[in-house]
């Protein structure tokens, strides 16, 4: 009975110190993590990208972080889009509509004191890292722990890096 007990004894401290362990919040992503991202693209290019081939999409960009380019849209507390107008070829009308592609981005915990400073329309860049699963009913394209600074013009992906540097301070 007393080897019984130890054995449970030792088993609740094991399972207690992993429950503990999964319980500290975990650290911001480093600027490593942000600065060492391979692609710069709008959200009509990523919209454009995932119609083409949605499970390609997700092993190419999932839990890597990215750049993406474009204008706030709907600001909340701890969330905004990135939008970009495009023209969509509709082949049920033979014809391009106007389409507008967002990436929704989840601001990192602290930097949320900052999107007070955002307005509709804005040009940003942003910075976080893809959160996507091919099959969905709406597939979005999702950045967790994103970090942004304004945008005005064009960027490579080395100058948009640079642009952020202030940003990951």
């Amino acid at each position: 009975m007393e080897n019984y007990n130890n054995l449970r004894v030792a088993f609740f401290c094991l399972f207690s110190s992993i429950l503990l362990v999964g319980c500290e919040p975990a650290a911001p992503p480093s600027s490593s993590d942000y600065l060492g991202a391979e692609y710069l693209a709008n959200p009509a290019d990523l919209e454009q990208e995932v119609d083409r081939n949605g499970v390609a999409f997700q092993k190419k960009y999932s839990g890597k972080y990215i750049f993406v380019i474009g204008g706030v849209d709907g600001i909340e507390p701890d969330h905004f889009s990135v939008a970009r107008e495009y023209q969509y070829y509709n082949k049920d009308v033979g014809m391009y509509v106007p389409q507008t592609a967002k990436v929704g981005c989840g601001v990192r915990s602290d930097k949320k004191g900052g999107l007070s400073n955002l307005t509709e329309g804005q040009g940003i860049i942003v910075a976080g890292k893809v959160d996507f699963k091919a099959g969905g009913i709406f597939d979005p394209i999702n950045l967790d722990d994103c970090v942004w600074v304004p945008a005005n013009g064009s960027y490579t992906l080395e100058s948009a890096k640079t642009a952020l540097q202030t940003a990951l301070k």
